[in-house]
């Protein structure tokens, strides 16, 4: 299935995430000091629990190929593992994240990961 969107969408990349169950979505990811953007497709899957839309500030690949995602309105961060079994997992206050908007994702190079918010 492909989806076409329009001019105006591409501005705002949140809506492209958008989409039904099931439908894959290309994310192509631009890494500092390699030229070509890592690409992955990832398949839209249904969340249980409470959950709602959001828009990216960030987006992290770490060294293990984990893509990083920090949510700008609740300044939660999201994690997506290829492969897992459970690939997405929600990070936020109650694991110890200090809620600020728009956070933004670093690694340092002993691994550990950073954000910092507005």
């Amino acid at each position: 299935m492909v989806y076409e969107f329009d001019e105006h969408v591409l501005d705002l990349p949140h809506l492209v995430l958008d989409g039904f169950e099931g439908a894959p979505v290309k994310l192509a990811i631009r890494r500092k000091g390699v030229e070509a953007p890592f690409e992955i497709e990832v398949e839209r899957e249904h969340l249980s629990g409470t959950h709602s839309g959001f828009s990216l500030s960030d987006v992290l690949e770490d060294r293990e190929g984990r893509i990083w995602f920090g949510v700008s309105w609740f300044g939660e961060i999201v994690s997506y593992s290829p492969g897992a079994s459970h690939p997405w997992t929600l990070f936020d206050a109650d694991d110890g994240l200090g809620l600020g908007g728009r956070p933004i994702l670093a690694q340092s190079p002993d691994g550990t990961l950073w954000s910092a918010s507005a």
